[in-house]
């Protein structure tokens, strides 16, 4: 079986797949993880049933974190394993190998041309051509960047709770702050996907996933789909794709 895991900025996300199957996940703090072993069964596998483990993560620092606790032994897509999607990008180094997973899933979804949003402490939006390559797309500030930024340029402001926003209109400064964050994501996702949509053309299915995908979907005015776990998918994707290769 497979492990795929994605080291991102705000925790680490696991899956275990049994061929195209995603058999468990989870989601850990860096600190939860010392140990392959202890990584397969939080997971609820037996460490000898492992036959992989392939990490994705954009952030060095934290990759490093993971590979010296519970990542020994593990292959990084992009170092270890060649990441087998075109990459149209004028400079293809530049691109984040998170971005690449992502759009590699969103295709294999959508058998064609697809848009991947991914909504965590950065907002994704990345359009994948109907032949499987990675055209571009824009990275913009996420639901944490928002509210820190709002809280450092004015902290006499409430601070920002995570909950649905109100119905009707703000009629407290707290609701405003949730209102307001929301709301204004929301619409910045809607305009880019709008936009990213335009290289692919109309109809290609939008994908949504990162921590924040639950919270804003029902806030967008573009139709969209939620996957949870499309960026561990892409990883399983990728890799079995450079097996094969």
């Amino acid at each position: 079986m497979l492990i795929a895991v994605d080291v991102g900025n705000s925790g680490v996300k696991a899956g275990v797949f049994d061929g195209e199957d995603l058999r468990s996940h989870a989601r850990f703090a860096m600190s939860d993880l010392s140990s392959p072993d202890l990584l397969a069964g939080l997971l609820d596998i037996e460490p000898d049933d492992v036959d992989a483990i392939i990490v994705v993560s954009v952030s060095e620092p934290l990759l490093a974190a993971f590979l010296s606790g519970s990542g020994k032994g593990a292959v990084v897509l992009g170092p270890d394993v060649p990441i087998l999607v075109e990459n149209r990008y004028r400079d293809p180094s530049e691109v984040g190998a998170d971005r690449l997973v992502n759009c590699a899933a969103a295709h294999a979804l959508a058998g064609g041309a697809a848009v991947a949003v991914d909504l965590g402490s950065a907002v994704t939006v990345d359009a994948v051509s109907a032949d499987g390559a990675f055209l571009g797309g824009a990275i913009a500030p996420g639901l944490p960047s928002l509210q820190a930024g709002l809280r450092s340029a004015a902290p006499a402001l409430p601070e920002w709770v995570r909950e649905a926003p109100s119905a009707g209109l703000p009629r407290t400064t707290r609701q405003a702050v949730n209102w307001g964050i929301l709301h204004g994501l929301a619409g910045m996702v809607d305009r880019l996907i709008a936009r990213v949509s335009d290289s692919v053309g109309d109809g290609a299915p939008v994908y949504l996933t990162g921590g924040d995908a639950d919270l804003v979907s029902g806030l967008l005015g573009i139709e969209s789909i939620i996957v949870p776990h499309l960026t561990l998918d892409g990883v399983r994707i990728l890799y079995d794709r450079a097996r094969r290769a």
